[in-house]
């Protein structure tokens, strides 16, 4: 069975929207999607990248055409669930050492869906700790213990950016990595929710000429 990674954190609202699409994709190409939560502040640091709020602050339209290229591609996939947040950016530590206790005690599904929900469908200010308490409660989710600030999501994230993919500086890159038999390359990356078509069309390529791609989608 061929597995693809989604790297994933609940404050980007590119990573939400594309994981809406993501079981499309996995029925076109075949692929099972892993789910790898991530810090995108801590990649930011790690490979000295900033938030869009940061780097974009003062440069006329490009903000407005990113705005664009989103509504673009919300109304391309139908998508009717998604609402700015008004609290963004949110600091999503809590919610991303929540989400990966969900994993270790079973509760991943109810988690994930609830915190998506409660960030981007009926936002809310999710790192206050009331709000945050008070959401889950409302889903019927269970808050897993969070254990310490230096826990697994700020390990994976470091493990992420140092030997997965060592050109990751989003949480909405997408890289399908290939043997060598495969296009010739080892790996082709894309940027950009808009660019699943992408990935989905690298992979059909490898499959017509009967080579599996050899690693994940981020």
């Amino acid at each position: 069975m061929r597995t693809a990674e989604f790297h994933f954190d609940f404050g980007s609202p590119n990573a939400y929207l594309s994981h809406l699409v993501i079981p499309e994709m996995e029925r076109r190409t075949g692929a099972t999607f892993v789910y790898v939560p991530i810090l995108l502040g801590g990649v930011f640091k790690l490979t000295n990248n900033r938030s869009p709020v940061e780097y974009l602050a003062g440069v006329k339209n490009k903000r407005e055409f990113m705005e664009l290229e989103m509504q673009r591609f919300i109304r391309r996939h139908d998508i009717t669930t998604f609402r700015n947040n008004p609290f963004f950016p949110v600091n999503t530590l809590t919610l991303m050492r929540g989400v990966v206790a969900a994993q270790f005690e079973g509760v991943f599904e109810p988690y994930f869906r609830a915190a998506y929900h409660h960030m981007w469908v009926e936002p809310k200010k999710m790192d206050d700790p009331e709000v945050f308490r008070s959401a889950f409660i409302s889903s019927g989710a269970a808050t897993p213990w969070v254990g310490d600030p230096d826990d697994s999501s700020r390990g994976t994230t470091s493990a992420v950016c140092s030997h997965r993919l060592p050109s990751l500086c989003s949480c909405r890159a997408m890289c399908v990595q290939q043997s060598s038999k495969c296009s010739g390359a080892h790996s082709q990356k894309t940027w950009g929710m808009r660019r699943g078509r992408l990935v989905v069309g690298r992979r059909k390529m490898c499959r017509s000429r009967s080579r599996r791609p050899a690693g994940g989608i981020v």
